[in-house]
């Protein structure tokens, strides 16, 4: 598994489909945290997307869980967000295990798709 994104919206399943459906990366989306916290240790994905707001699990404390869970060595973490964060909210995230931090706007970059690349690339080749 290349990647899994974990996003309460249901809409994102189609942002991500229109981003990632001509790249060759296996992904999957799940719309409940906690189902997609439980994909991501089954699965080990190389990349992983949380979105930061969702009920019952934010994305802070699912990267957390997955610390715990030793995930580090298997999978890159990614936050996405629709909140723009000042500097030091973005380094207490990226403290925490994030790697990247975009916003829901910046999906659409090639700047983001690049980078999605490098890091399954990264844990692929490990």
């Amino acid at each position: 598994m290349d990647i899994i994104v974990v996003d309460d919206d249901k809409f994102m399943k189609t942002v991500f489909d229109k981003i990632l459906k001509d790249t060759g990366l296996k992904y999957e989306v799940y719309h409940d945290p906690h189902e997609g916290h439980d994909a991501i240790v089954a699965k080990k994905p190389a990349c992983v997307i949380l979105d930061y707001i969702m009920p019952d699990l934010r994305g802070d404390e699912m990267i957390v869980k997955s610390s715990q869970e030793c995930l580090f060595k298997h999978c890159n973490f990614i936050m996405v967000s629709s909140e723009k964060f000042n500097d030091l909210d973005r380094m207490k995230l990226m403290t925490l295990g994030f790697l990247h931090i975009f916003t829901k706007e910046d999906l659409q970059s090639a700047y983001f798709l690049e980078t999605v690349h490098e890091l399954v690339a990264d844990k692929k080749a490990a």
